[in-house]
């Protein structure tokens, strides 16, 4: 009744249980925008939702559905970045202002970053990096962004045999227009679970960054990616 009062465009609605859900999460291409999930059938809906979060992408919205009104489950729900909990009996009106609503004291989830850095040249960073990218997204099936900050081309694109774009310099340069449209056309997709940002400027041109650019748009990834593997 929700989608159709306001007008969601493409929804599912299914039965079962927390399992379920991770399993539906873990299979899905693209993430939805909310993600409402029943824990009334939860004997842990504390340890069953932290692991529900390990497979949903950061900058999804979930609402929690049980029968306990409890202020200590609802606090510990907001702290793992649940946007609100509703008690039934559920109304409309309820789930649609849940929706509509953007509660201050809720914690942000967001992805991890991960920085990688060699003393010198040649010792196997990127080689690490990329492998532990690769493990990331193809055995755990978590949300990948790996950054090659080499904007002459470093060996990064080589490893994952993908052809570099002038994703990265874009990025940098317009952070703050980033959202998911602009990540599709910036990243290259090595599989559905891993994208690769990086660039191959000629040696020739000079590259110029404003102060805090890296930073502001590492800020913005973190809401779209499980982990973020940086190769410095």
């Amino acid at each position: 009744n929700v989608a159709i009062d306001q007008g969601v465009a493409s929804s599912h609605v299914t039965l079962g249980s927390l399992d379920d859900a991770i399993g539906v999460m873990t299979s899905l291409k693209e993430s939805p925008h909310y993600l409402i999930v029943d824990v009334s059938s939860s004997a842990m809906p504390i340890s069953d939702l932290m692991r529900l979060a390990d497979v949903v992408d950061p900058s999804v919205t979930v609402v929690a559905i049980g029968e306990r009104n409890d202020v200590g489950l609802f606090r510990s729900l907001l702290h793992l970045g649940v946007q609100d909990y509703l008690v039934k009996p559920l109304t409309v009106e309820l789930v649609r202002r849940s929706l509509a609503s953007n509660d201050a004291d809720a914690s942000p989830r967001t992805g991890k970053a991960l920085s990688f850095v060699g003393t010198r040249g040649g010792v196997g960073v990127t080689t690490i990096a990329t492998a532990l990218a690769s493990h990331l997204a193809d055995k755990t099936r978590r949300r990948i962004a790996y950054i090659d900050l080499d904007p002459y081309g470093g060996a990064a694109a080589s490893m994952f045999a993908v052809s570099t774009t002038s994703g990265l310099i874009e990025l940098l340069q317009n952070p703050q227009r980033l959202d998911q449209q602009l990540i599709n056309q910036a990243f290259i997709a090595q599989s559905d679970r891993l994208f690769i940002l990086a660039s191959e400027l000629p040696y020739s041109h000079e590259l110029s960054l404003r102060a805090g650019a890296l930073a502001e748009l590492i800020s913005l990834l973190k809401r779209h990616f499980h982990y973020i593997v940086i190769d410095l």
